[in-house]
């Protein structure tokens, strides 16, 4: 199961620059020694990336070498997974490197003062952090079999130097961290900022966005983590609001990513893009692109906007370990211990991990609900599509239908998933999804027409009274009546219609339509949902659009056929609330009374001559008329001559 390998695969964040030839390397050991580590993780990421799609895990291979690990991928793939061997293969150049690296360091004698400290150019605050954590509750062994993983490669003294300095290190702040690339010191911070976005561009954000973003801030984040929690906000908002103001971001993509890459990469990109190539593949050449940029600061830029501009173009792949991030390191130990276990099914391990959920409390049960509910939104749109995860999210907003029906659709969409590895990969997300995410207990509601549930389905089983359904919640065709408070009868000769708009699939014996879908409201689902406007009879999921109003104001059509808000919050006047009366006032009382006299007079004639010309005669109108249909005769004579000319 895929939420097996999420457990399992919880490790550090992948360390993505570019990197020269060992030859055009700094020549300090210091950074001989971060480039060692830093192209190891690569590697290791990029193994773990040829065996992605293995039926099994095998955890002791994160214990080898990364020369052992490559030769023990390399012989599996050969005898049971021969589709993974090019992928290999093709790492065989920069194992190559990694070998030269390590060799440099071994060779580079210089005195220990000179290579001293720099823990953080090794690992980040949130590695540093999670080590910390194991360590305080008592996991030394797990804590000293990462650091030997991080400085594998790296001489026993100085080892031994970077194991002291991680037992006394202080934090220099806890930040929320985004990429974990080694910054130069040569470059200065200003530098390497990105370039800001316009708040126009971001006035989507609630003041629970605004609020983050503030903390973030107090907190001393960098630019570029402010602005990838930006992009997790856009990310997960309902496609409407991304739709309105996604052209403008992602111009500013365009622009920033093309200005550091160059124009001729940036069009191999987008070729591939509108190609619809798969995300692995447009991520695999983009760091290839990038990692062959002459200059450090193009290649930091680069990964820098890549974060942030992948969520724009919703370009992220869903990895299980999305949903499980919020866990402690305890709490992912004592999980990891029972999926080893052969004695422990998958539901003990689903119940386990909703147990931690439910026991964590104040800001960090925030996080950790907040974590889930983004991480089922990406699973749901990835697996399934926009629409669906759009629908499954009006749904549930709006409480119109039960959790168990819910959960039931969600497991309807994983059965449809045609390919065997994606579906096993589907299927294993489902469980907390529908408990945190939809909310759903695992109960069995069927109205007293079945007495069991289908426990993969949610269904209810063998419904009787002449039901059916989920929860046996509507009649069988000619028969009548309403299933959650009794039975159906048979009807004789009558049928009810249902005509919803192809807003909602179901009515009630009086055929009223139920539960409404995209927005529209009413018996037949024929009227726009307060806060939207637009024809719900065309019968589309795009019929009712967000009015543009503050605070989600009602509007509708005016009659030069524009969206305009019916009622304005105090202070705003304009169509749509744009304007501040206060600032129209201070306009109009700018004016001198003698000018505003001679306007009135300029004014005065002029409006005369527009009603004069707004009722013409009937003589008048003749005359028009009759000067219209010879200018028309007159063209067709002169294009006529123009033909015979031609011709």
């Amino acid at each position: 199961m895929s939420i097996h390998i999420a457990l399992v695969c919880l490790v550090v964040s992948t360390l993505v620059t570019g990197y020269e030839d060992s030859e055009q390397l700094v020549k300090s050991a210091r950074s001989l020694e971060v480039q060692l580590v830093d192209t190891r993780e690569i590697l290791r990421t990029r193994l773990r990336e040829c065996t992605k799609d293995w039926d099994s895990e095998d955890t002791t291979r994160n214990a080898l070498s990364v020369d052992d690990y490559w030769n023990l991928a390399h012989h599996i793939a050969r005898r049971w997974h021969p589709e993974s061997t090019d992928c290999l293969r093709d790492l065989q150049p920069l194992l190559q490197k990694y070998k030269r690296l390590l060799l440099a360091v071994e060779n580079r004698k210089v005195h220990e003062e000179e290579t001293k400290a720099g823990l953080n150019a090794f690992l980040s605050n949130g590695q540093i952090q999670e080590l910390q954590h194991m360590h305080e509750y008592g996991n030394s062994n797990a804590v000293e079999e990462a650091l030997d993983q991080y400085f594998e490669g790296l001489p026993s003294t100085r080892r031994n130097a970077l194991m002291n300095e991680f037992l006394d290190y202080k934090p220099r702040r806890v930040a929320r961290e985004v990429r974990n690339a080694v910054i130069p010191d040569d470059y200065e911070e200003e530098v390497l900022d990105p370039e800001e976005l316009k708040p126009e561009w971001l006035a989507w954000q609630t003041p629970r966005h605004k609020n983050l973003i503030s903390k973030m801030i107090i907190g001393k984040a960098n630019k570029w983590e402010v602005m990838n929690e930006i992009g997790d906000q856009f990310y997960h908002l309902r496609k409407e609001i991304r739709d309105q103001y996604k052209p403008r971001l992602q111009e500013y993509c365009i622009k920033n990513v093309k200005n550091v890459i160059g124009e001729e990469n940036f069009n191999v990109i987008r070729g591939m893009y509108l190609d619809t190539d798969p995300i692995e593949q447009l991520e695999t050449k983009f760091n290839q692109l990038v990692a062959e940029l002459p200059e450090e600061r193009e290649r930091l830029l680069a990964d820098h906007y890549a974060v942030f501009c992948r969520k724009i173009f919703r370009l992220v792949p869903f990895e299980p370990t999305d949903l499980t991030i919020w866990l402690t390191s305890a709490q992912k130990k004592a999980l990891g211990q029972m999926i080893q276990n052969p004695n422990v099914n998958d539901t003990q391990i689903y119940d386990k991990m909703y147990e931690f959920y439910t026991n964590t409390t104040g800001e960090q049960k925030d996080e950790a609900r907040d974590i889930i509910e983004s991480g089922c939104r990406h699973f749901i749109a990835h697996m399934f599509g926009d629409d669906n995860a759009e629908e499954l999210e009006e749904l549930r907003l709006a409480n119109t239908v039960s959790r168990q029906h819910l959960a039931a659709r969600l497991a309807v969409l994983a059965s449809e998933v045609s390919n065997e590895v994606d579906r096993k990969r589907a299927e294993g997300s489902l469980s907390i999804c529908s408990r945190i995410y939809l909310a759903y207990d695992g109960s069995c509601e069927c109205h007293g027409h079945a007495s069991s549930c289908d426990p993969l389905w949610h269904q209810c089983l063998n419904c009787t009274d002449n039901t059916y359904g989920v929860q046996c919640e509507l009649c069988m065709e000619s028969f009548t009546g309403n299933p959650l408070e009794g039975g159906c009868t048979s009807i004789e000769g009558e049928e009810t219609s249902c005509t919803c708009n192809n807003h909602s699939e179901h009515c009630d014996s009086d055929g009223k339509c139920q539960s409404c879908l995209h927005n529209t409201t009413g018996d037949s689902c024929e009227r726009c949902a307060p806060g939207f406007y637009g024809d719900a009879t065309t019968g589309t999921r795009d019929d009712c659009s967000l009015c543009p109003c503050p605070d989600g104001g009602d509007c509708f059509i005016n009659g030069q056929n524009l969206v305009e808000c019916a009622k304005c919050p105090a202070g705003k006047q304009g169509i749509t609330c744009e304007e501040d009366i206060t600032a129209q006032k201070e306009e109009t009382t700018t004016k001198h009374p003698e000018e505003e006299k001679k306007e009135e007079k300029q004014e005065s004639p002029s409006k005369a001559e527009e009603k004069a010309e707004e009722k013409p005669s009937v003589e008048g109108r003749q005359e028009i008329e009759s000067s219209t249909v010879n200018s028309t005769v007159s063209d067709i004579s002169v294009t006529e001559g123009v033909a015979e000319e031609k011709s």
